[in-house]
């Protein structure tokens, strides 16, 4: 996915020519606009007992179809993509998965939040040996897994700004509670208000690889080891960014935190390599460039 983005993003900046090319089934993969409504017949062989009459509603593109190759076209792995030639920009959205998770998770009705986790928000590990069974059966029904699977997908695409979130959340698959479920349907109402936004790659900024990076002072309650983070960006967009626990714990936060930028080592030879650039590190949580308008 970094490697799609950083092509994407020179693709725009330097106004190169791309193509793309159709694969076998490529056109099952594209999602039609809710303006164009198509209708088929039940196949031979498909047809749901006692409603043969019926016809089908088409949501998905299909080989065929007059729009097929325009749709496909627009949606490149499940992210629709914008080109704005003029301005040499790249836009990459995820709308229709987010909408759909909205509607599976039963937020279609929720109130947007503004911030994907709450400022001091602390998750801790619980022993489920220390719950009672109706406790146990309650959080067995929750498809919290499901949902951050769900979250890192969007995360790793074109929702960066979620990344945070979703590295706190993803440490608790094994040992969740409502406190948690809570916390990841807060992401979902974050999203619902932010879904129409897109992540921007190019522009007319001259092309420069930047690396912003920063990690905080033990916050990991369970293990008191920091949590950090990094981004590369080229003046536009996010094009790879993580975050993870370190490995130390609060007594060399500090060596951590001064290491940084010397620890993603792997990441920024892969991304020299590729770009011919060398990184310029900011440390700036601030400006970390997880954003999306």
């Amino acid at each position: 996915m970094e490697s799609w983005c950083i092509l994407l993003h020179l693709v725009a900046a330097l106004d190169w020519d791309a193509q793309q090319i159709d694969i076998k089934t490529a056109f099952l993969y594209g999602l039609l606009p809710d303006d164009e409504i198509q209708y088929m017949e039940q196949p031979n062989g498909f047809k749901e007992p006692g409603k043969e009459e019926y016809i089908w509603r088409i949501e998905w593109g299909l080989y065929g179809m007059k729009q097929s190759r325009r749709i496909w076209n627009q949606t490149v792995m499940g992210i629709a993509v914008a080109w704005d030639q003029p301005n040499r920009t790249i836009m990459l959205s995820q709308t229709a998965l987010i909408d759909k998770i909205i509607t599976q998770f039963g937020q279609r009705n929720a109130s947007p939040a503004s911030v994907p986790m709450d400022p001091g928000l602390k998750l801790r590990r619980v022993d489920y040996k220390k719950l009672s069974c109706e406790e146990l059966d309650q959080i067995s029904i929750l498809p919290y897994r499901s949902l951050v699977g769900c979250l890192l997908y969007l995360s790793i695409g074109t929702c960066p700004d979620i990344t945070y979130s979703v590295q706190q959340l993803s440490q608790f698959l094994d040992c969740y509670t409502y406190a948690h479920w809570n916390a990841v349907l807060q992401v979902v109402c974050y999203l619902s208000g932010t879904c129409n936004h897109k992540l921007h790659l190019g522009g007319n900024n001259p092309i420069s690889l930047v690396g912003f990076t920063d990690s905080n002072w033990a916050n990991c309650l369970d293990t008191r080891r920091s949590v950090r983070g990094h981004t590369y960006t080229f003046r536009s967009g996010a094009v790879e960014k993580t975050g993870a626990r370190g490995k130390r714990g609060a007594c060399d936060a500090w060596t951590e935190q001064a290491r940084e930028p010397h620890l993603n080592n792997t990441h920024t030879h892969t991304l020299k390599t590729l770009t011919h650039f060398h990184p310029l590190y900011v440390r700036d949580a601030s400006s970390s460039g997880f954003s999306r308008y």
